[in-house]
Formats: C-alpha cells, sequence, structure tokens
C-alpha cells in the first residue's frame, strides 16, 4: 500500500521505524502541525469507497485463496444477497505484517485441516493454500469478537457532527455494510417538529448550536450495535489494505470496527496508520473529546500512544472529579454532563487506579494551599529568607537565655511571626478569590463546548456545574489556577496592615542583627548587605511561582493539542478540566504508551518504601529498618519524569508525528500485549493536616472585595458546607494599591 508523502515526494506510508522500533518525535510547533496535516489529508482517501464486489473481481491472482462467507438473508447497497466470497492474495503479504494469526492459518497444521474439510465438500484447489476467516457462529470466541466489534452510542451516532461540528461527510456520513436502502441515508440531521432556531430565540443557551433535542433520528440511520455483515466486510477490507489496496474510512462505525478486526487479526500496523490519521483529521478530532472512551478503545488496540495518552487524561480527570466528590457518582454523566460510555475491564483499572493516585495529589495539593502556612509549600526565595531570618533569631535567644523578653531580639521574631501569618493570610485570600465563580467570558466558551453532547432537557450552565463543586474539586478546573494568576498579577500590593508589620520588623531588625554573632549569621546564610525584607520582591516571586502553577496544572502539553497552530488549548472541547497528569498517574498504562504495565500486575501494586536503615533481622523474612515516607502530599509536582514527556515527545510508543518519518518496511514486530485483570482499587482517605479540620472549612471572613453580592457568596459554595459568610474588615485589610511604607 502506498501513500503519497507531501514531504519527501516519496511513496513510503508514514511510520515509525521498523527496525529500531523507535517512534517519530511529536510535532512541537506550528509548522510541523502544517506539515502533518498535509500527510493526514494524504492517507484520507477522498474518492468514493468502491463496492466490495467490484474491489474483489481484480483480485485474481495470488497462491492464497482467502474464504469469508456470509450469512443468510442480508442484501447489500444494490439489493443482492450477500454470498460466500473468495479471492486470492499473497501469501508473503500476510506474513509480513507480522501477525501470528495469519502464520498459525498459514501452518502445515491448519492447512491440512483446511484442505481435508474443503476436499470432503467436493471441491478442487488450485492455489497453495487456504485461510477461512469467517468467523465462528457460536462459542466464547464468537462472544468475545461480539463485544469486541459491538458500537458505543456515541459511535453510531456519530454521523450527525457533519452538520453540528462541521465534518466532512466524507469523514462520517458514509453507510453501514447492511444498508439495503443506500440511496435513503440521510447526509443532514431531520429536525423535530416545532423547531426553533437557536437564534431565533429570545434567550438562546447558545447561539448557532443545532440542540440534539431538536435532531429526529432517521431510522436509516439507527444501525445495530452488532452485524455479522459489517463485521465480515471489514475483514475483507483489511485484507485488502494488506494486498495494497486503499483503506477508505468514511464513518465512525467503519473506523472503529477496521480496528477492532485488526487487533483480533494481530496485524494493527495495517490499520494503525489510517485511524490515526481518521482521529488527527480536524475538525473530526474532536471525536476525542467527545467520545474518549471510543477513542481510547481503538488508540489501545493499534497502540498509538499519543492518543491513548490523551484520551487516558480526559477520562482520569472525570474520574477524579467523582473521587473528590462527597455524593454518589452517576453512572450515566459525568459532573459536566457528557454521557459515559463503557470500557473494557483492563481500561477500566487503569483509570481508576489513576484517578485514584490524581484524586489523593490534588487533595494534598488543596489542603496545602489552605493550610495554615501555604507559602511553605511554594518557591519563593523572599519568603524563605524571612523564615531563615526567624530561625536565626529564635537560636539567639536560645543561645542566650538570660536577656529579656522585651530584648530587640525578641521584639524582631514577634515582629518576624507576625509577618509570616500576615503573608500566609494573604495569600489564603487569594486562594479564596480565586474559588470565586467563574466570569461570563470563560464559561460563554465552556458552554459552546458542552453543548456538543449536553442537549437542552440537560442543561445546565458551566458556572452552576463550578458553583456546584466542593472545592478540592474547584482545582481540577483551568478556571481556578488563572483566577489565582490573574488575582496576583492585577492586585500585586498586600494588605496596609501586612505593610505596617513589615515597616515594624525592618525598623527593629537592624538593632537585633547587631546582638547576634557573626558564626550564626553565616550558618543562617543572612546576607547582612541586605538583610530587611523586600515586599516588592516577594510580590515578584510569588507572581512567577503562582504562574508556574498555572502553566504546570491549566496548561499542561498534551501529547495531541488538537487545536492547531497556536498549541495553548489542551483539548478542543475540554478546556473545562485541568488535564495535568504526571508521570506516576501514567504508570498504569501498557509499557508501548510510556507506562509501567507489562502484563504481571506489578503496576498497581503498592511499593515497598525505601529502607533508610537497609534489611535487619535474620532468616528469610525480610524486615525493614526504618523506612522514609513515599506518598506526601505537597502542591510541589513529583521530580519523577519520563523522557520529554511533559513536553509533548514520547519515547516509548507510537507517536503521531511518525507520519514524519520515511520508514517502510513490510513486517512488524510481533508485540500484542494482553490485558489481565487486576482487582479493583482501593480509595485511600487521608487525614487532614493539622489546623484545619476538614478540607471544607476555610474561612471566608477575611475582606469585603466588592459590592457584588454574587461574589465570594455563601451560596457560591457547596451545598453542604457550613461556611461562614463573608463580612466587611477595616480599611486597612482591603486590598490596597498604596505604595509600601518607607524602608519596607
Amino acid at each position: 500500500m502506498t501513500y503519497p508523502n507531501s514531504l519527501s515526494g516519496s511513496a513510503s506510508p508514514p511510520c515509525d521505524d521498523f527496525q529500531t522500533g523507535e517512534p517519530a518525535s511529536l510535532p512541537t510547533s506550528p509548522g510541523q502541525w502544517s506539515q502533518l496535516d498535509n500527510i493526514i489529508g494524504g492517507l484520507l482517501d477522498k474518492r468514493q469507497d468502491l463496492d466490495i464486489n467490484d474491489l474483489l473481481l481484480s483480485c485474481n491472482k495470488g497462491d492464497t485463496l482467502v474464504v469469508v462467507n456470509f450469512p443468510a438473508n442480508f442484501v447489500d447497497c444494490k439489493g443482492a444477497a450477500w454470498t460466500s466470497k473468495r479471492f486470492l492474495v499473497d501469501s508473503s503479504k500476510l506474513l509480513g505484517t507480522g501477525s501470528s494469526v495469519f502464520a498459525n492459518l498459514l501452518s502445515p497444521q491448519s492447512q491440512t485441516r483446511f484442505r481435508r474439510r474443503m476436499e470432503n465438500a467436493g471441491e478442487s484447489l488450485s492455489c497453495d493454500f487456504v485461510v477461512d476467516l469467517t468467523p465462528p457462529d457460536e462459542g466464547d470466541e464468537l462472544a468475545a469478537q461480539i463485544m469486541e466489534l459491538s458500537l458505543p452510542v456515541g459511535v453510531r451516532d456519530w454521523w450527525i457532527s457533519h452538520e453540528r461540528l462541521g465534518i466532512s461527510p466524507e469523514l462520517v456520513s458514509g453507510h453501514d455494510d447492511h444498508c439495503p436502502h443506500h440511496d435513503e441515508v440521510p447526509i443532514d440531521c431531520e429536525r423535530c417538529e416545532g423547531y426553533v432556531p437557536s437564534n431565533a430565540l429570545p434567550d438562546p443557551v447558545v447561539q448557532g448550536t443545532l440542540d440534539l433535542d431538536d435532531i429526529k433520528m432517521s431510522p436509516r440511520r439507527m444501525i445495530e450495535e452488532y452485524c455479522s455483515v459489517r463485521h465480515r466486510a471489514n475483514i475483507i477490507r483489511l485484507v485488502l489494505a494488506i494486498q495494497g489496496y486503499s483503506l477508505v474510512l468514511d464513518s465512525a462505525p467503519r473506523a472503529y470496527t477496521v480496528s477492532g478486526v485488526a487487533s483480533m487479526l494481530d496485524c494493527a500496523s495495517v490499520a494503525r496508520d489510517p485511524i490515526c490519521a481518521w482521529l488527527m483529521a480536524e475538525p473530526n478530532s474532536d471525536f476525542i473529546d467527545i467520545h474518549p472512551e471510543a477513542a481510547l478503545k481503538m488508540a489501545w488496540s493499534l497502540k498509538l500512544a499519543d492518543i491513548s495518552r490523551a484520551a487516558f487524561r480526559i477520562l482520569v480527570v472525570e474520574k477524579a472529579l467523582g473521587v473528590l466528590s462527597t455524593r454518589p457518582c452517576d453512572d450515566q454523566y459525568t459532573v459536566f454532563g457528557r454521557p459515559r460510555e463503557g470500557v473494557p475491564e483492563a481500561h477500566d483499572t487503569a483509570i481508576q487506579y489513576a484517578s485514584y493516585k490524581f484524586a489523593d495529589r490534588v487533595r494534598g495539593t488543596y489542603n496545602s494551599l489552605c493550610e495554615h502556612r501555604p507559602l511553605d509549600v511554594l518557591d519563593i526565595s523572599e519568603y524563605q529568607r524571612l523564615l531563615r531570618i526567624g530561625s536565626c533569631l529564635m537560636d539567639a535567644i536560645r543561645k542566650d537565655s538570660n536577656r529579656l523578653d522585651n530584648s530587640p531580639l525578641r521584639e524582631a521574631l514577634d515582629c518576624q511571626e507576625a509577618c509570616v501569618d500576615g503573608l500566609n493570610e494573604y495569600m489564603r485570600n487569594l486562594v479564596t478569590l480565586a474559588m470565586s465563580p467563574m466570569d461570563y467570558g470563560p464559561q460563554h466558551h465552556l458552554d459552546q463546548d458542552r453543548r456538543c453532547y449536553v442537549p437542552r432537557s440537560r442543561w445546565a450552565d458551566t458556572r452552576a456545574v463550578y458553583r456546584g463543586l466542593r472545592r478540592a474539586q474547584r482545582l481540577l478546573i483551568p478556571e481556578f489556577w488563572e483566577s489565582l494568576d490573574v488575582n496576583v498579577t492585577r492586585r500585586p500590593s498586600v494588605p496596609v496592615r501586612v505593610c505596617r508589620l513589615m515597616y515594624d520588623f525592618n525598623t527593629k531588625l537592624g538593632s537585633a542583627l547587631e546582638c547576634i554573632p557573626s558564626p550564626l549569621l553565616e550558618q543562617h546564610n543572612i546576607d547582612l548587605l541586605r538583610p530587611h525584607f523586600d515586599v516588592s520582591r516577594f510580590i515578584q516571586d510569588l507572581t512567577i511561582s503562582l504562574h508556574t502553577q498555572y502553566l504546570t496544572w491549566a496548561r499542561p502539553t498534551v501529547e495531541v493539542p488538537l487545536n492547531r497552530p497556536t498549541l495553548k488549548v489542551p483539548l478542543g472541547r475540554t478546556r473545562h478540566l485541568v488535564l495535568a497528569l504526571l508521570d506516576d498517574e501514567f504508570d498504569y498504562l501498557p509499557l508501548w504508551a510510556g507506562g509501567l504495565d507489562d502484563g504481571t500486575g506489578g503496576a498497581f501494586e503498592s511499593s515497598v518504601p525505601d529502607a533508610e536503615l537497609g534489611p535487619v533481622g535474620p532468616g528469610p523474612a525480610y524486615h525493614t529498618g526504618i523506612t522514609v515516607a513515599t506518598d506526601v502530599s505537597s502542591i510541589c509536582q513529583s521530580e519523577k519524569t519520563l523522557d520529554n514527556s511533559e513536553t509533548g515527545t514520547l519515547t516509548v510508543g507510537r507517536s503521531l508525528a511518525a507520519a514524519l518519518s520515511n520508514a517502510e518496511s513490510n513486517v512488524r514486530p510481533n508485540n500484542v500485549w494482553q490485558g489481565v485483570t487486576h482487582p479493583e482499587p482501593t480509595q485511600v482517605t487521608r487525614a487532614p493536616p493539622s489546623g484545619i479540620a476538614d478540607d471544607e472549612t476555610l474561612q471566608e471572613s477575611w475582606i469585603n472585595i466588592s459590592d457584588d453580592d454574587d461574589v465570594l457568596d455563601e451560596d457560591d459554595f457547596d451545598s453542604d458546607q457550613d461556611d461562614e459568610k463573608n463580612g466587611t474588615t477595616d480599611d486597612e485589610d482591603v486590598w490596597s494599591e498604596v505604595e509600601a511604607p518607607l524602608g519596607v
């Protein structure tokens, strides 16, 4: 099979290096993405899909007879009955896929059985081999294949995306193989009676969007979940693709079935590039956001690492939102209303384990932000210098216990502690303010994204959903991190009361330092040239730190940035979720996707903490000494990284940018990962840090932000919380834009 390559002008298919197994790196610039788009356009055959019977007429040469028998009482698009299909292919091309299934079918034992069966039926063979690819009629094998090829509702109804999302009909409007009335299959959606365009409504939910409730499903488009004709027809298409014919993917049901058939026949290499191109062709790439379960299954079966990781991110974050909730999870819909679809057991196990680990990290981050001293976990050099000065003052007081309590050291230490408390209160105020309801601007765009899968009858705008979330859940919404970043940028001044504390501290620090011996100052790394606390430098460090957190959480580099060429938004229809998974959460994926699951189940077992003193005690039993805790929650990110995993370049598995490679080979390695059933994870409940009863008791009576009752009102938070209402404070506690007092 040859593909036009717009980059090199050659006829080699876009693929990774079969000899070394090294995938090409992911495109990281708009120019590279435009090049990949050109190749994707070449992979998607724009010619009209040819009838299988017409294609089989040209398959009259080869050393292998392929037999595919069809069930009775089914007719094709021309009204003719489906009959047994027999055609010739080259056995070398079948074996060239590296498929263990084809290798077994062409083995001497299988060939003896096939020939005996055909001879008993009175048929003579003039070819060297015969391969019967007819699916079984009954038994466990048939049941497994039906489960593999059964179409989710979202896949069956994806044809409406042509009109609703503007996707080309050549990608989504193809008819089913069991389609006796081909000419009567609609391309556009049929409206329900009484339909009124959204732009004509006085108060539309979202302008210009055809609502799902306004679509009347045509009987010609209501295909079966599993169809034996569809199963057999796509077996034939896949075998023809092996022989060099174009694999035309003109609908989601066909793409989904082809990926399943390729997995069952162990020849994923044949369908990998066409399926990848179908999923990544814009705007059909919205399929990954709207139906991540189906996208994950297709990508998992074909070992498409980048798409698997991107869809896995969405499902893990959606699951983590439920884990962090105190209400029972809805099995039908996500928190934001997206319909859930079933996933295979192996996928579900990986998603559950990753979601519990991710939720635990989010819960620890929330506690760190809302505890007594949240600045302790942020990398702010000026604040750390303030803490060192306090430690130095305390050590000096301890060494000279004869000094009176009103000594310069004691007075400076009291001021230092008051400054630390005031700065941490300032940080907690920023967090509380960031948790206020989102503005209309971000909500409007997120509403448009969610209208793709939430009908009018179930509609709740994004702002209302956000207000119903618990506070820890709000860390999984990019709006929180963006607000936290913007608030410190727009309001760089600390309250006047804290500035006065800083002034008093700097005033008393000079005389206190004269009482501290030089060795103690050097021990605590106190710079005598700049000993005083600098508020402006603190604000600058805090701004950089919070902006780094914003980029880490709200703008992670996702493997398939679908909003090209800007590459600023992670996924097109999932902008309302934080997709910032770390490598620890990806450990439950297979090895080819950058995970640690090698099929032994070890990736799902808790790791043994490192022994500080090593093994102790004799005998075969293994006793550990003092151990080091490995699951301390913090706002700081994990230091463990996969090569370039956070920059969008994968070194394990197949990358989407493999289309940029000119490597060519007829043989792919036979390395099909087999799923392993593992026990379901158990949610780990951690005790909150000292100073907080739980993650819902953040005090809000700190500031009067505005006259708008909708800002930081008690109704903006969970209905199950007993938060205090916002009160007013003195003028010195409100946000101040005045300059810091002299000497601060």
